[in-house]
Formats: structure tokens, C-alpha cells, sequence
């Protein structure tokens, strides 16, 4: 009796510390970073609603640490009985139910229908004028459609994907700049939210984990009332669909290394396309000072091998 109600305080303390863990991450992104003064003087929305961008990372990556941290600890805390059972449990489940067939459609259908009539008031509101942050955009396209290229004639801090395609766009149905870069702004949205959705279909959760996932880091992107194609969701998922696709290759391919690197160099090489930041989230497993000192790990990944 004693030893249940025992294992039940542990239980609760450590249910009370990951809520904790929670709660301090989201107080340090969207309460601290306006009551702290940015380091440098920034002409952007965040400092024109006094809103400090490097507090609220610094406190995702600290949330992300201790929960990292936790999430190693807290098996320690579990008697080895206890350990085992649930690992059992884990894996019959997980063999049940194939990870990537768990997310319905559906999540994704509501989230593209929210996205579709909020894209067609934008449209029809401003006119298929394109507003906002379209126009740090529409003055580089009506540069190149003079002759001039990107990063060589004209500053531009983007993927080159953000210009190539509404330039495509163009050439390839004759309309005007405005409605390939609207047209452009709908590819971005649709397709940031099916690679959102496809990114947590792969993940190792319930079906239940992955659906609220979905609907709630999609509320936001699927309402997005900016204009610009560096706010859609394309830009800050593309990075973690590589990822997994790169996995993919990896398992496919065992031991074919040379097939393997230039899968990931075209997995880099699109997401470099979109976001020259993103990439190196992607890229940087593979930097040379690494990528000749592994060997094959766990689920076929590389690993830095150990000195002898």
C-alpha cells in the first residue's frame, strides 16, 4: 500500500514538473520578450509591438533543453518491472498501428478549407492586389522581368523558389505579376499545411496526439492574414519533411552511401530553394568534419564512430 501511493506521488510530482516545463517555455515566448529590451534596434513588426524575437528563442530553446533533459531522466525514475511493461506495450502498439496511418484526412481537409476562404477574402478584398508583405516581393519580380537576377542585381534573402515560381507562373498561363504571385501565395499555404500534416503523420504517437497536434499548430497558418510568401508554412516546415525523408533514404539504402549523399544533397538543395536558413538544419549532420568519422547507428543512421 505504501509503495503504491508512493509510486503515485512520484507520478504526480512528475506530471507537476513537465507542466511546469510547459508553462515556463510558453510564459518565456509570449510574455518575457515584451519586458525585455532587444539588444539591436530592428526596423520589424516584433520591435513595433516592443517584442523581443531573441528572448522568446533563447526561451524555446531552454524549454526544449530541460524537456530533452526530462524526457532522458524520467525512465530512470521507473522501476525496471515497470520500464519493461510499458516498453512492451509501446512496441505492441506501435506495431498495431503502422506510424503514418493513424492521422485521418480530415484534419487536413478542415485546415485547407480554412485556408481557402480566408485566401479568397484576401483576394477579392484587396482587389487581387496583392498587400502587406507582398510587396518586398513584387518589386524583385518586376526586376527580374526586366532582365535582372536575384542575389546578383538586387539584394533578396530568401530561397529563389519565392521568385522562380510566380515568374514561372507567369510565363506559363500569361497573367499579370500580381495574380502569379497570389497564385504563388496559394501554393505556399496549401502546400506548407499538407507538408504540416505529413511531418506529424510520421510521427510515433496516437491518433487522438496527432490530430490535436495538427489542428493546433494549423489554426494560425491556415488564418494567416499576411500576405507574404517568408510567413507561409512552406518556409518552416520544408526543413523537417527533408529530415524524414532523408531517414527514408537512409533505410531504403543500406550500405549504397554514395546513393544516400546525393539523396540528401537533393533534399538540401530544395530546401535551400525555399529557405537559405532551413537548410542547415538539414545539412549540418553531414558537414565534412563529421560525415567521414561515422558509422552506421541506430535505424541506420550515422554516427561519429569512438576513438579507439
Amino acid at each position: 500500500m505504501r509503495s503504491c501511493a508512493h509510486s503515485a506521488l512520484d507520478s504526480m510530482n512528475r506530471m507537476a514538473f513537465r507542466i511546469a516545463i510547459y508553462a515556463g517555455t510558453a510564459a518565456g515566448v509570449f510574455w518575457l520578450p515584451f519586458y525585455v529590451r532587444p539588444i539591436t534596434d530592428t526596423y520589424s513588426l516584433s520591435q513595433a509591438f516592443h517584442f523581443n524575437n531573441q528572448v522568446a528563442i533563447a526561451s524555446l530553446l531552454l524549454g526544449l533543453v530541460l524537456a530533452v533533459w526530462w524526457s532522458w531522466r524520467s525512465p530512470r525514475l521507473e522501476s525496471p518491472g515497470q520500464f519493461d511493461k510499458t516498453s512492451d506495450e509501446t512496441s505492441k502498439r506501435s506495431s498495431t498501428h503502422e506510424p503514418g496511418r493513424q492521422l485521418g484526412w480530415w484534419p487536413l481537409l478542415v485546415a485547407l478549407a480554412a485556408s481557402g476562404g480566408e485566401l479568397t477574402m484576401v483576394c477579392l478584398g484587396s482587389g487581387w492586389f496583392p498587400i502587406q508583405g507582398a510587396g518586398y516581393f513584387l518589386n524583385r519580380l518586376f526586376l527580374m522581368q526586366e532582365g535582372a537576377l536575384p542575389y546578383r542585381d538586387f539584394e533578396f534573402t530568401y530561397g529563389p523558389a519565392m521568385l522562380y515560381v510566380p515568374i514561372f507562373l507567369r510565363r506559363l498561363t500569361g497573367v499579370s505579376i500580381h495574380a502569379a504571385y497570389l497564385f504563388t501565395l496559394w501554393i505556399f499555404a496549401w502546400g506548407g499545411l499538407l507538408l504540416l500534416w505529413w511531418v506529424i503523420r510520421e510521427a510515433q504517437a496516437s491518433a487522438r496526439a496527432k490530430t490535436a497536434t495538427f489542428l493546433l499548430l494549423s489554426i494560425f497558418p491556415a488564418v494567416n492574414p499576411e500576405s507574404g510568401l517568408q510567413y507561409m508554412m512552406t518556409r518552416f516546415v520544408c526543413g523537417f519533411a527533408a529530415l524524414i525523408l532523408a531517414r527514408m533514404a537512409v533505410q531504403k539504402f543500406p550500405g549504397r552511401w554514395f546513393l544516400v549523399a546525393v539523396c540528401h544533397f537533393l533534399l538540401g538543395a530544395a530546401v535551400l530553394s525555399i529557405s537559405r536558413k532551413s537548410v542547415w538544419r538539414f545539412w549540418w549532420p553531414w558537414r565534412p568534419t563529421g560525415f567521414w568519422n561515422t558509422e552506421p547507428g541506430r535505424n541506420g543512421w550515422p554516427t561519429r564512430r569512438r576513438s579507439m
